[in-house]
């Protein structure tokens, strides 16, 4: 194996070098421009003759470069100037051709990796199409992007709707056999698609994909049939990625076969199952009333970043201006507990309204596609166990990734500019390392087996009866909390009743 030095260019120059010095052409050519030196040893310099070593400096640097001109067109300069070709080539070209055989090796082993990889996706994509039930396996691939061939059958077993395909089936038929706009109001739901898909650069790709895009306008168009068209901006960015899970499928049908309508049909039928399973308020404009689950989301969060991240918790306290409200608390202590207790209220409040908008679009067009499949994998693969809560530990890595910002926020206006701006470097990678490094992982995966952990352990603390993201808990609200209450953690509070209509989807 070659050292790491004989990738470097100055070391295979230096070795050039070395060898073209030693070369007879090199002491040739020294020996005729040395002749030439001393023909030119006698010059005049104000009417005197003076051998060149007692010539000024400037007047040296002149004569050889005269020398020089004499020889460089020489028989011996030529070869010279060939034997330098020949050694740079063969140095250079030699490094080129065994680096080029190592990165070949390399791509080859790499290839046949992906390619096995490949081929077990295709393979178990058509086996779970075949035995839905084997779905609970994929929870193995646990903090883990499932592979792109595999996710469109993964979230079409976690994810069945027949009625939703009975009731497509039967709007098509209604419809003459399509989904064209017939209205004003069906023709702004396939702007507001175009719009959606072209005003986010995170959604480029899709964009660029005549056929996804028009699989997004007929899934919306029929999603907003069913409600009115009255649909929300939310409602449209969560169709987003289940087009992007089914984007190989879609290109490889033309747009007015058979086999696009089925895709579309799997798409639309995952796309309603996931709709009905998550809470209105998420989609939706809440009321006040219907803010519980998300109160308690943010609560959830609050606690994971003080076990965390205390430092970010207490720089984001500080730019809700929440130390300040506190410092002017009465010395005794009851006074100071309590208002300990009305800071960490206040902290969750703001937390909450600052994170809601991108918690209801479950982080779509804040983070690349692919940070959001992999998140969604995660919460798909443990949809059937009401004690796997996976997407408040997401959002709180969510904020750590974005700690660097945060740390510098003076004010609520600050954090909100600095999650407002969609961040190309939250990769993948930094999300899995993240929920490794925080001890989320054995957390999460003991939740999702259904594994108790010690409770000791860091990170391990149980917040199974959290709630993920529910309007109807029978909890105490925050508005409304009593002292006694406010000392509840989120899965205390939630203890008193389970989250309703949110058993399957368990964040």
């Amino acid at each position: 194996m070659e050292s790491q030095d004989d990738d470097d260019p100055v070391t295979l120059l230096e070795k050039a070098k070395e060898e073209v010095i030693i070369s007879g052409e090199w002491k040739q050519l020294r020996r005729e421009l040395l002749e030439k030196i001393q023909q030119l040893e006698y010059l005049r310099g104000e009417g005197q003759l003076r051998s060149f070593s007692e010539l000024p400096v400037e007047e040296k640097t002149a004569a050889i470069a005269r020398a020089v001109e004499t020889v460089k067109d020489t028989e011996t300069a030529m070869k010279l100037k060939a034997k330098v070709a020949d050694s740079l080539d063969r140095h250079f070209t030699g490094e080129a051709r065994r680096a080029g055989q190592a990165k070949a090796s390399r791509n080859l082993e790499y290839s046949r990796i992906q390619q096995c990889v490949h081929q077990s996706a295709v393979a178990c994509s058509h086996l779970l199409s075949m035995e839905p039930h084997l779905k609970a396996n994929l929870r193995k691939c646990f903090n883990h992007p499932l592979p792109p061939e595999l996710r469109a059958e993964a979230w079409k077993a976690f994810l069945p709707k027949p009625k939703a395909r009975t009731d497509f089936s039967e709007v098509l038929r209604m419809r003459q056999n399509t989904l064209q706009p017939q209205t004003i109001e069906e023709k702004r739901v396939y702007q507001k698609c175009e719009a959606i898909l072209s005003g986010n650069s995170f959604f480029s790709e899709l964009a660029d994909s005549v056929n996804a895009v028009k699989a997004m306008k007929i899934v919306m168009l029929f999603w907003g049939l069913q409600n009115g068209l009255q649909i929300s901006d939310t409602e449209f960015l969560m169709c987003i990625p289940f087009v992007c899970a089914q984007k190989a499928n879609l290109a490889k049908e033309r747009p007015d076969s058979n086999g696009f309508q089925r895709v579309v049909a799997d798409l639309l039928e995952q796309y309603v199952c996931f709709m009905e399973l998550v809470p209105i308020s998420m989609h939706r404009n809440p009321s006040e009333s219907a803010q519980e689950g998300m109160n308690l989301f943010a609560l959830h969060v609050g606690e994971l970043l003080v076990q965390k991240d205390k430092e970010l918790y207490q720089a984001m306290q500080r730019a809700f201006g929440i130390p300040a409200a506190r410092r002017r608390a009465s010395s005794s202590a009851d006074s100071a507990s309590e208002a300990e207790e009305e800071g960490q209220l206040s902290f969750h409040k703001r937390l909450r309204n600052l994170i809601q908008p991108y918690v209801r679009k479950m982080l779509v067009g804040s983070v690349p596609m692919d940070v959001v499949c992999y998140i969604w994998d995660q919460c798909l693969m443990g949809i059937d166990n009401p004690g796997y809560q996976c997407f408040p530990y997401f959002t709180t890595v969510w904020l750590i990734l974005h700690r660097q910002q945060l740390m510098q926020c003076q004010t609520v206006r600050d954090m909100e500019n600095a999650l407002l701006i969609p961040n190309p470097s939250l990769t993948v990678s930094k999300f899995q390392n993240e929920i490794i490094k925080k001890k989320f992982y054995l957390v999460l995966k003991s939740k999702l087996f259904g594994n108790p952990l010690d409770h000791d352990e860091p990170g391990a603390r149980d917040t199974t009866d959290t709630p993920g993201l529910s309007a109807s808990s029978s909890s105490t609200s925050f508005s409304s909390s009593s002292s006694s209450s406010r000392h509840r953690t989120a899965s205390e509070q939630h203890s008193r009743g389970r989250v309703s209509g949110l058993g399957r989807l368990s964040w």
